[in-house]
């Protein structure tokens, strides 16, 4: 509870956005107070990325342990705990939580945990879990309240068995079978994690393609990838209807002007996320909205309001952890006097599938539809010695060099793509060309040897590749 009820900096929502831009102000000397409705964390810590991760990299083990013949290594028996998996899985997000309560409470941060809403210039009001209404006024107010999954027009999607992201992390029992509506991000992570794990898996995608907001190139080799692995994949697909059949669910699927009717477990809906601006009541002040309906707000993440901030989720863009803390150095940056703006030239994403696939700056699609004068070059995986050594040739590194050698754009596919990225990241934020990077001598055997040699295919040719 705050000592009191007025603050230089008021965060409603305690995600990664909100939780780290009050520290960033606490730090900076301002009095700040954080309003959580919820838990420390957001959606990330709580029921998205950290404990997707924790699964995803029991599913890895697996992986090794499936595949563990290929390298000389038997396992004949093996078994999995599923209630064991999930009570880690637990602990690390419990423990993350509570290390955030830490920091909060060593910056001197006043957390305030309840429901805001805007109820006039530079005051808002919280109705704690108690049922309490406080009044809290912030000279400046920074909006963090992030997003929430969104439930598709298709009837039966209330049906049982019919589960978001969130639902998914949580079932007492691995599925011998589901169906997953959306092949985006969200929904390809989970179907390669329940691959792993045994479940039969069909995604239905309504785009012509799986991953349709990155590279086409990286899109159709992931396809090929998860289509290997035992995923069924249906693009151009879309989904009628969901209805109870006398085994479980029952999909109705119209897939290449036919339609077929496909028997699971459980259809897990992956179709998107919309900003959270239900009940913050952002028409007292007059706040504007974008066309997705997110908060819109400028280059220095200020809202149409006077001293009132838009970060993260909310704003309906780069819907990703690393933008809202981004976004939130940036908001605190302009709050104590700077003139700062938010840049989205460098915005790594990641893919945490099977293989592994990443992303930063523009796709080569991209770079034609912009009239660009723009090189591609590749270089495969399978021609790189740690990948060999590793058991996972399969995938490729592709950069997009402008003329004067600049990186507009890096795409991999393959194993630690995620780790990858960033070279490619801190080259593109930099203004490091690719020579530079050819230049730069890595370790061997090293995975970051397919950037350099990538950079070098650029300009002077390949070393190991024909």
């Amino acid at each position: 509870m705050p000592l009191t009820n007025s603050c230089d900096v008021l965060i409603i929502g305690g995600g990664p956005g909100g939780y780290q831009g009050a520290i960033r102000a606490a730090q900076a000397g301002l009095r700040t107070a954080l309003v959580e409705k919820n838990k420390l964390g957001g959606t990330c810590l709580q029921e998205g990325c950290i404990p997707t991760k924790s699964l995803i990299h029991v599913a890895g083990v697996l992986n090794t342990v499936k595949y563990g013949e290929e390298s000389g290594i038997k396992v004949e028996q093996y078994s999995l705990d599923w209630d064991k998996i999930q009570q880690n899985k637990n602990q690390v997000v419990d423990r993350l939580t509570k290390g955030l309560g830490q920091l909060i409470s060593a910056n001197k941060v006043d957390l305030v945990e309840g429901e805001a809403r805007l109820i006039e210039d530079k005051k808002v009001v919280v109705k704690t879990h108690g049922g309490e209404n406080i009044t809290l006024r912030g000279e400046n107010i920074i909006i963090a309240t992030g997003s929430h999954a969104v439930k598709p027009p298709i009837p039966g999607v209330d049906l049982p068995g019919v589960i978001d992201s969130r639902e998914a992390l949580e079932l007492p029992t691995i599925p011998k079978s589901m169906l997953i509506i959306g092949g985006g991000i969200i929904g390809m992570e989970f179907a390669s994690l329940y691959n792993a794990l045994g479940c039969d898996v069909t995604v239905v995608e309504l785009l012509p393609r799986i991953l349709s907001g990155m590279d086409r190139e990286i899109s159709r080799r992931m396809e090929s990838e998860q289509k290997r692995r035992g995923i069924k994949i249906l693009t151009g697909g879309k989904v009628l209807g969901l209805n109870e059949g006398c085994k479980g669910l029952e999909a109705c699927i119209e897939h290449r002007g036919k339609e077929k009717t496909i028997p699971v477990e459980k259809i897990l809906l992956a179709v998107g996320r919309s900003p959270n601006i239900e009940n913050i009541e952002l028409e007292t002040l007059g706040i504007k909205l974008t066309e997705n309906n997110g908060i819109s707000v400028s280059e220095y993440m200020g809202t149409n309001a006077a001293g009132v901030y838009a970060i993260g989720d909310v704003t309906g863009d780069h819907l990703l952890a690393h933008v809202a803390s981004a976004e939130a150095s940036v908001a605190v940056d302009n709050i104590i006097g700077g003139k700062r703006k938010m840049s989205y030239r460098a915005v790594p994403s990641v893919v945490y599938t099977f293989p592994e696939t990443a992303t930063v700056g523009i796709t080569e699609e991209q770079a034609k539809e912009m009239g660009l004068e723009y090189k591609s070059t590749k270089f495969m995986m399978a021609a790189n010695s740690r990948a060999a050594v590793m058991g996972g040739p399969q995938g490729m590194v592709k950069i997009i060099t402008g003329q004067e050698d600049n990186i507009l754009g890096a795409h991999i596919l393959g194993p630690q793509a995620a780790e990858l990225i960033h070279e490619l990241t801190l080259a593109i934020n930099a203004s490091v060309g690719a020579q530079e990077i050819a230049h730069t001598i890595h370790a061997h055997p090293t995975l970051s040897e397919a950037i350099m040699e990538t950079a070098q295919g650029v300009n002077q040719g390949f070393i190991h590749i024909i």
